[in-house]
């Protein structure tokens, strides 16, 4: 069951209740703030699982706040708390430009989180910078990314990422 309801010209609330047999249930909200160049979103989300003989639930709230920049450029941050773990902190900025007479995005994303249970840190961080060209109408993508982040030991792992993507017409 799912409402989407107006509260104004910049502003709704969202709201989404769901049930599966065996699986267990969930509420997720959210209030929506839009404004000029981005907008604030608040949300709310309890899960109860019931499979097995134990029932686990989970509930996650968080703040988000998406900014757009100018023409080229975005930045976001999330603000969360989950219950029995902690709070956690998510930022991205992004930037659009031509390089050799193509597209081209930049981003850059950073995360503070509670580690899983199984791991040995209390948190989880990263770093990653990240670069996409596209060449010939997107059907043709390089990328690139560099980064930093806790590994599932709880140790430091450095990334680094190299790729090339083809679109293929007619590929029936």
């Amino acid at each position: 069951t799912s409402v989407d309801y107006n509260l104004s010209d910049r502003s709704k609330l969202l709201a989404n209740y769901y049930r599966s047999e065996g699986s267990g249930y969930g509420l997720d909200t959210q209030f929506v703030y839009g404004f000029d160049s981005g907008n604030l979103v608040l949300s709310q989300q309890y899960n109860k699982s019931s499979q097995n003989i134990t029932a686990a639930s989970q509930q996650t709230t968080a703040l988000s706040w998406q900014q757009r920049i100018n023409a080229d450029q975005s930045t976001s941050v999330r603000l969360s708390h989950q219950a029995h773990r902690g709070a956690a902190v998510d930022f991205s900025w992004q930037y659009r430009q031509r390089i050799m007479d193509a597209e081209a995005g930049w981003r850059l994303s950073a995360f503070n989180r509670p580690a899983f249970p199984s791991q040995s840190q209390t948190r989880t961080t990263g770093l990653e910078l990240s670069l996409n060209i596209n060449f010939g109408q997107q059907s043709s993508q390089y990328y690139a990314a560099i980064g930093n982040r806790t590994s599932r030991d709880g140790s430091k792992e450095n990334t680094a990422e190299l790729g090339w993507r083809k679109q293929i017409d007619d590929s029936d």
